[in-house]
């Protein structure tokens, strides 16, 4: 690869990187550091990145710092992190106020990233969109890898997944989502072909980049005429802009990725021509199309195809609903994923450090607006997420700790909680680097 493009690359993924996760840390310690002062804690310093300072102001008691690695910020609470010796007789001491504010003060900043999410998904969901009509309920499934482990099982265009291992998946998207998270586990996909049902079994491949289930199979959409080209067989055959193609030479054909159904079937029938089977306003009929023959050498009919679609208008509560059952459905994902990490049916490769996230936010960034935004509100979520878990130096740890303490009524030992949290930054030190040399390993498959 030319080094000026490596470069290039390697910069603009940096910079989406840094576009996407400093927001979501200063909006999280921002959570932190607005109750901290709404409950007298006194807040030494809020610092935009981290390590040497650049410029800072002295306000109402706190420092406000510019640094010079741009990677997020935080906020150091009086007494919070150096608890050592005496606590001193000050009420702005972070341990001498009630358990009660410090439990807020902690579990602020998860839900101010939580907050965010939703507010972006409800911004989104507000949006008109062109959303594909998927073949759904019950999905259809529209191209299969060639020899892949899913075609080897039998598996079809036009098939309808009924099940999945006993479940009902009504959406593709949410049994891609399942897929994803079950590498090498044994699939058994219930199906209908021809109003028969069928038992399809086979071993979901584990990607080898990022270890998760790869998918070697797509949905469908019906297949839409957008255009009809003036004095093409087509046109000559009775074809109009809004009809749905069925089938080609009785073969269900689909707008589907990966492959061109109607294409195909055009350059294997060549002069012959194809019978297509049209829906026009639930009107069906046969229209026999003879191709042309291009100067490339393709046999064309002269139509413009595309997919089912219709612009989604929901209304400011809908999308308010939208937003949280987004909220339920992601937060619910990213738990099973890490319960599937932990018992180590996962592989720790499926998670993306700064380099991963960086290639995924170009990607979005380049896809538009709310691709990206979209992306914000779901790494939002899951730092949000990730922060609750009790570990010692996450959120999550300090506020299970005062739960426990809650509960038990006995406050754990200065001493004890300085060891529970060097013990939870080594943790997340040797975390943090398993998976930074997972994100560099990923560049060589």
């Amino acid at each position: 690869m030319d080094q000026s493009i490596y470069k290039g690359c390697s910069l603009s993924y940096a910079f989406s990187f840094l576009l996407v996760v400093v927001p979501l840390v200063l909006f999280h310690e921002l959570g932190h550091f607005i109750v901290a002062k709404l409950a007298g804690i006194r807040v030494n310093t809020f610092a935009f990145g981290f390590g040497k300072e650049l410029f800072s102001f002295h306000f109402k008691g706190t420092d406000y710092r510019w640094n010079l690695i741009p990677l997020g910020g935080y906020v150091d609470l009086f007494g919070e992190v150096s608890v050592t010796g005496e606590i001193p007789e000050d009420p702005r001491h972070f341990y001498n106020r009630p358990k009660w504010v410090r439990f807020l003060v902690m579990v602020m900043g998860p839900l101010f990233n939580i907050l965010l999410a939703f507010i972006v998904f409800w911004y989104l969901q507000a949006q008109p969109k062109n959303a594909v009509k998927w073949l759904d309920d019950p999905i259809t499934v529209g191209y299969v890898e060639p020899d892949s482990a899913e075609a080897k099982a039998g598996l079809q265009p036009g098939d309808h997944i009924l099940t999945v291992n006993g479940v009902e998946y009504k959406h593709f998207e949410k049994l891609s989502y399942e897929l994803a998270i079950s590498p090498e586990m044994v699939i058994e996909m219930e199906i209908e072909r021809d109003g028969k049902p069928q038992t399809i079994v086979y071993t979901m491949k584990a990607n080898k980049k990022d270890g998760i289930g790869d998918i070697q199979f797509t949905w469908a959409s019906r297949l839409l005429v957008q255009k009809v080209i003036e004095g093409s067989p087509a046109e000559r055959a009775g074809l109009q802009a809004g009809d749905w193609l069925e089938r080609a030479d009785g073969q269900k054909i689909f707008f589907t990725p990966g492959t061109n159904m109607l294409f195909e079937t055009v350059q294997a029938r060549k002069e012959e021509g194809v019978v297509l089977v049209v829906n026009r306003s639930g009107e069906r009929f046969e229209a026999a199309v003879v191709p042309e023959k291009n100067d490339k050498g393709d046999y064309l009919i002269g139509v413009q195809i595309g997919f089912d679609s219709e612009v989604e208008n929901a209304t400011f509560l809908e999308a308010g609903e939208a937003a949280w059952q987004n909220i339920v459905e992601h937060s619910t994902f990213a738990l099973r994923v890490l319960k599937k990490m932990v018992f180590g049916d996962l592989s720790v490769k499926a998670m993306s450090g700064p380099i991963g996230i960086g290639q995924v936010a170009k990607e979005s960034l380049d896809r538009g607006l709310e691709p990206f935004i979209f992306l914000l509100a779901l790494l939002s979520l899951q730092l949000g997420i990730f922060n609750l878990i009790p570990i010692p130096m996450l959120d999550g740890g300090e506020i299970f700790v005062l739960l426990i303490e809650g509960v038990t009524r006995r406050d754990f030992s200065l001493g004890t909680k300085v060891q529970i949290k060097i013990a939870g930054f080594f943790f997340l030190i040797s975390f943090v680097i398993l998976v930074l040399i997972s994100d560099v390993m990923k560049l060589f498959v």
